[in-house]
């Protein structure tokens, strides 16, 4: 595990959380680690600890008022776990919470304003431990899981001082008469993400201003609860299950709701919406839904002014709707819809600011609201400017965007008064091939013009001459030229993007042009030096951010960078640079993050960084370099700078240092560094904090190794070949002082055989050891004297021994202990005496056989033991008499025939997979009332009987997968209406499974199951298990199938987010196999882990109009990827080009073949990180990973490739020429499917590269 050091890590998530709760943030003062524990930042009168794993809460100083904490391991605050805090904001955020001690904020009951105890485990609300909170307004335990609020709980003084209160994602099913009415100042409340189905007309106060009731089950809008919330101004209703016959008229004499989301349900034209006394909503959400013309109900309203049909089905827009809202509609968006035309009454909506049309089929508009400041066309079929545009008033739009339709010619008789006020245009994704001098009028006021992704062969010299106001210029992906585009100053353009081009040279001189530009974009193109050529000038550059990510570059002319002082950012990473030179990057007063990642440096000269006082990160991974010099660095950062270094991956060998530098995190893993040299340490020791070694050579550390550090937090060292620490290793040389700081020690897959005595005693703040998969037979008796460890991981050892004697320093304050993978025979009582305080105990796959009643007496605190994996024999219910706070229990591969007696009534989690239970009665889980997951995976079960879940009415996991279950009948499920997820995969023995067997699982979520084999005989299709589960959202199928035809066809669910099919035996898919999955609204596709070594043309042509699409085919067998397989005609490519997958297109693990088949993915991976924004994370992680293998003679597709080894798609660059000769070739003409390909091989590679 890594932690950062860097505050925009960190104080950023509780910063976020802070502003959440409506406190300020303070920006001035830089975020330090925290004096109290250097593993915080620290700021001002704030503390955030992120990712720290904290075992119980951290000290904090005295005139400490805000603590954010997140993601750590607290459990339970007991009373004096805040002991005298008088804290105003506390976050408690992912820090597995489950209780909270009655006192726990006692003294803190006049002061807390603000709490978060959001990603916990509460299941049901801590009131006990809040009533006495006397001025708590902000109140947040979301994703939690709760699932019932008692209405006769008293809510003490939060009745009156709390005004918003967050429950979502919890478990609600119903809220009861009177659950909330208590709360009598309460604003707010956000109920979104839970099950609920319903709501007692009185469950909520009537005081509520805003209520979220998103992404529930309610098939009604809840009118009952409504008319008794005379103040409700904002109502979300977003993602239920609406639908117009379940739906009653509301009929309320005095509503003052303001605003109304009704997206994402199943509404249609028959639904209708009735107040009494005329609607006053003001805006009105109604995207998602299947409505053909703006409903009625709408036209009834008296006052609304923002409305929004995006997402539907509207062919067309009466003059009786625009008759009906001319008079105070200011917002209108009907995007995503099937409009050919719009009436000339549009015209008369004289209050309109703001049209959306995106995405629909328009020609032409001959109509506009006459005072638009907002237009948005995008998507459509124009061919020119709309001609209604000179039907609007002079200088009142400020916003028109055109992109992505047919416009091919831009010039300046196309605009007029309309756009003596337009700022911004964007005509990119259109069919633009010249631009001409004179296209953009002298009148045009633009400051943001967007030009990318067109075809644009020529641009001419004084195109932009015009434009003396424009601040931003966008022309990714849209010249071919190769030459930079501009030749006449812009002097306010502060903005410039010229990414994914074919732009080879770039000078000084040209970039001189724009005197006021911050940001420069020029990656993905084919620049090898940067500039081009440098003419010293006395200009003066204020560029900030300057990305050349992913060209050819190769050298950096240091003279004209050294101009650049304002320069904050400079990302050089996937580029040629060999040797980076002295002073390479010199005087530059603000550079915080510089990137070299991913080029081919072997050498970096002295002084290569200097006078760089404020960087922050600088990137060095995945090079060459065989050498790390601490001389690289003069004058490099500060000490209220926190410094990182990255050079893993690197291939160093030797530590050098003469010079003393200021890093606060150097990361060194993956390399091949055999040992570290005292000296070393001595450069990086005044200000190091995390050191991370992974992934080395090192075969042992020398006494005082790290001794000179005396800020070093966590040291990591694991992954390496250590197999022996000198007892000195982490003592200072100094008068042999101790190492105080450390409290992170990772020393895991070494090969450690023995510690020596008292090995850590000098590392006295030392809570998080790890020692996992060493050589380890016994531990010392004083081995961890003088720490405070917390978490001790013994893992995956040799040790027969339970260390009782090397633990009893360490009793007081260790909790958690991992023993798993050992060789452990025999436990008893006495063992575990002097660590009575433990939470969490791992024992699995050790030799235990008998346990004596009384094993675990002493441990009456532990939440967490997994027994798994050993061959025991015992009474079970007086071996847990002992542990009543028990939460989560391992029991898997122990033999068991039947389930225990088990007396655990806190029991949240039991794992019994791999045992010879072959059913259960209710009698056997009587007392396991509480619990939420049950794994019985790999059992002997043959049915699934009602029975069974009798008292398990709790259950959120379920998984019965790789049993010999043979039938499914229905009432298999009856009792699990809370299930969430459901895996019942690998059934092999599988013959029948009855319609209607899904119906009780209500709320279920996802399921893991094997595809149907037998639909023909009767048995239930998916589509039928999908219908019956209407809140299912991710369905994983194991197809055993060789071919994916009709298996998901007539599948129709709502909430279906994603879908995954896999199957070893799978070889072919079928073109229309996800046919039946186009209505959904958002959809990721893994087809994956098969045989399946090409896809179909078309595959994806069925999903086009899912608004946000994403396709993963990871690790199958695919050699080729044709570009028919997404876009079956140039149609598709042309109007939506990588928006046609918003979501990305993940293609690592197979093993493709370097060469035109797939040099378009690389060129469409490069234009969707920029179209689309990258998507997410994981998914631009997936580009960067994506490879194909070069052939032996693969041309011109791996010139610079080692046959057979592996290349980036990302860097892929294909010659179109001999990829056209290819495509055009003999063999390639033979089948209509590879003249298609061929075709579109041609075109793709021409406009994406």
């Amino acid at each position: 595990m890594r932690w950062s050091w860097c505050a925009g890590r960190v104080l950023n998530v509780a910063a976020a959380l802070l502003l959440a709760a409506g406190l300020p943030v303070p920006a001035a003062a830089p975020a330090r680690p925290c004096a109290a524990n250097a593993l915080c930042l620290c700021r001002a009168d704030h503390l955030a600890c992120d990712h720290v794993p904290f075992h119980r809460f951290p000290h904090t100083e005295a005139d400490t008022w805000h603590v954010s904490v997140s993601r750590a391991h607290l459990g339970a605050l007991g009373e004096t776990a805040l002991d005298s805090r008088r804290l105003r904001t506390l976050v408690l955020v992912a820090s597995r919470l489950h209780h909270v001690d009655t006192g726990a904020f006692s003294s803190m009951t006049s002061t807390l304003a603000s709490l978060d105890l959001g990603y916990n485990e509460f299941t049901e609300i801590p009131i006990e431990a809040l009533q006495e909170l006397r001025v708590l307004n902000w109140l947040n335990l979301q994703n939690n899981y709760i699932s019932d609020i008692d209405p006769t709980m008293d809510w003490g003084f939060l009745s009156e001082s709390l005004s918003s209160l967050s429950l979502s994602n919890n478990h609600l099913v119903v809220l009861r008469e009177g659950a909330l009415s208590q709360l009598r100042r309460l604003a707010q409340l956000d109920l979104d993400g839970n099950r609920l189905r319903s709501l007692a007309a009185t469950a909520l106060p009537p005081t509520l201003a805003l209520l979220r009731l998103s992404d529930n089950l309610l098939s009604h809008v809840p009118c009952a609860s409504l008319e008794l919330l005379p103040r409700l101004q904002h109502l979300h209703l977003r993602n239920n299950v609406l639908r117009s016959a379940f739906n009653r008229t509301c009929r309320i004499d005095y509503s003052k709701i303001d605003s109304l989301d009704l997206s994402h349900n199943e509404l249609d034209d028959t639904f209708q919406l009735d107040f009494q006394n005329r609607i006053q909503i003001k805006q009105l959400i109604l995207d998602l839904n299947e409505f053909t013309v703006i409903p009625s109900f709408v036209l009834d309203s008296g006052r609304l002014e923002k409305l929004s049909v995006s997402y539907n089905k509207l062919k067309y827009v009466s003059d009786m709707s625009i008759e009906s809202l001319k008079h105070n509609l200011e917002r209108l968006d009907l995007d995503h819809n099937e409009l050919t035309s719009l009436p000339e009454s549009l015209r008369e909506m004289a209050r309109m600011r703001y049209l959306s049309l995106a995405y629909n089929r328009l020609e032409d508009m001959i109509a506009l609201p006459p005072n638009l400041h907002s237009l948005s066309l995008t998507s459509n079929y124009l061919t020119s400017f709309p001609m209604a545009l000179n039907d609007l008033a002079d200088a009142t739009l400020a916003y028109l965007d055109l992109g992505y339709n047919q416009i091919s010619v831009v010039s300046g008789d196309m605009f007029g008064p309309w756009s003596d006020a337009l700022v911004t245009l964007s005509l990119k994704g259109n069919r633009l091939s010249h631009l001409a001098a004179g296209s953009f009028p002298s009148t045009l006021p633009l400051r943001e013009l967007v030009l990318s992704f067109n075809d644009l062969y020529s641009v001419e010299a004084d195109v932009f001459v015009n434009l003396t106001m424009l601040e931003v210029l966008e022309l990714s992906s849209t010249l071919f030229s190769g030459e930079f585009p501009i030749a006449t100053p812009i002097d306010k353009l502060n903005w410039l993007s010229l990414n994914n081009n074919n732009i080879h040279f770039l000078s000084s001189k040209e970039i001189e042009l724009f005197s006021s530009l911050e940001y420069l974009d020029l990656d993905f193109n084919k620049i090898i030096e940067f500039p081009t050529e440098a003419i010293k000038t006395n200009t003066s550059f204020r560029l900030k951010e300057l990305r050349l990510s992913y060209n050819y570059v190769s050298k950096i002319n240091t003279e004209f960078l050294a101009d650049l002082i304002e320069l904050e950012s400079v990302d050089l990473s996937y580029n040629r640079m060999h040797n980076i030179s002295e002073r390479s990057f010199a005087n530059l007063p603000n550079l915080v993050y510089l990137s070299l990642a991913g080029n081919v440096v072997e050498y970096v000269a002295e002084r290569t960084f200097y006078n760089l006082p404020k960087l922050e990160v600088l990137d060095l991974q995945q090079n060459q370099l065989t050498e790390f010099s601490t001389e690289y660095f003069d004058n490099v950062s500060k000490e209220d700078i926190n410094f990182s270094v990255n050079v893993s991956y690197n291939r160093i060998s030797y530590l050098s240092s003469e010079r003393m530098v200021l890093i606060n995190v150097l990361d060194l893993s993956h390399n091949l560094i055999e040992s570290i040299s005292e000296h070393f340490c001595n450069c990086l020791g005044s200000s190091i904090r995390q050191l991370i070694l992974s992934y080395n050579l090192l075969t042992n550390i020398d006494s005082f190794s790290f001794g000179s550090l005396p800020k070093l937090d966590i040291l990591s060292l694991n992954n390496n070949k250590i197999t022996a620490l000198k007892k000195r290793s982490f003592t200072s040389k100094r008068a042999l002082l101790e190492m105080h700081t450390i409290q992170v020690l990772d020393l895991s897959r070494d090969r450690l055989t023995q510690l020596s005595p008292e090995q850590f005693q000098n590392m006295r703040r030392l809570r998080h050891l790890r020692l996992n998969a060493n050589e380890l037979r016994s531990l010392p008796r004083d081995s961890f004297k003088n720490t405070v460890l917390e978490h001790l991981d013994l893992s995956q050892n040799q040790i027969s021994i339970f260390p009782s004697s090397a633990l009893t320093h360490v009793g007081f304050t260790l909790r958690r202990l991992e023993l798993a993978h050992n060789q452990l025979e025999y436990l008893d009582a006495a063992m575990f005496h002097a660590i009575s305080f433990l939470h969490e105990l791992n024992l699995a796959n050790n030799a235990l056989t008998v346990l004596s009643d009384n094993t675990f007496a002493g441990l009456s605190r532990l939440m967490v033991l997994d027994l798994s994996f050993n061959a025991i024999k015992t009474n079970f219910k007086e071996l847990f008499h002992n542990l009543p706070r028990l939460r989560r229990l391992g029991l898997a591969g122990i033999g068991l025939k039947s389930i225990p007696h088990l007396p655990l009534a806190n029991l949240t989690e039991l794992n019994l997979s791999d045992n010879h239970i072959s059913s259960f009665r209710e009698s056997e889980v009587r007392q396991l009332g509480n619990l939420r997951v049950l794994n019985l995976a790999r059992n002997r079960l043959t049915s699934l009987q009602p029975a069974m879940w009798t008292i398990l009415r709790q259950l959120i996991f379920l998984d019965v997968s790789h049993n010999p279950i043979v039938r499914i009948a229905r009432g298999s499920f009856d009792g699990l209406d809370r299930l969430l997820h459901l895996r019942m995969d690998h059934l092999r023995h599988l013959e029948t499974i009855e319609p209607r067997a899904f119906l009780s699982l209500t709320s279920l979520r996802t399921v893991v199951l094997e595809s149907p084999t037998n639909a023909e005989r009767g048995d239930v299709t998916l589509a039928e298990i999908v219908a019956s589960t209407l809140a299912i959202e991710s369905l994983s199928v194991h197809v055993r199938d060789k071919v994916l035809d009709k298996q998901l066809h007539n599948m129709r669910a709502m909430k279906l987010r994603a879908i995954e099919v896999k199957g070893a035996a799978l070889k072919r898919v079928s073109e229309d196999a996800f046919i039946s999955l186009g209505q959904q609204r958002a959809l990721a596709v893994r087809l994956t882990d098969s045989s399946i070594n090409a896809l179909p043309v078309g595959l994806v042509r069925p999903l086009a109009r899912v608004p946000h699409l994403a396709l993963d085919v990871s690790n199958n067998r695919l050699t080729t990827f044709s570009p028919a397989t997404l876009y079956p005609n140039l149609t598709g490519w042309n109007r939506l080009a990588t928006r046609l997958l918003p979501g990305g297109l993940v293609v690592s693990g197979n093993p493709l073949r370097c060469g035109c088949s797939v040099s378009w993915v690389g060129a469409w991976l490069r234009r969707w990180t920029v179209e689309v924004g990258g998507g997410s994370r994981s998914a631009r992680d997936a580009a960067r990973r994506s490879t194909c293998r070069a052939p032996a003679a693969a041309g011109a597709a791996a010139t610079a490739a080692v046959a057979g080894a592996a290349q980036p798609l990302l860097v892929l660059d294909a010659d179109e020429a001999e990829c056209h000769a290819s495509a055009l070739s003999s063999g390639a003409l033979n089948m209509r499917h590879f003249r298609l390909s061929a075709f579109l091989w041609i075109v793709l590679l021409h406009s994406l590269s």
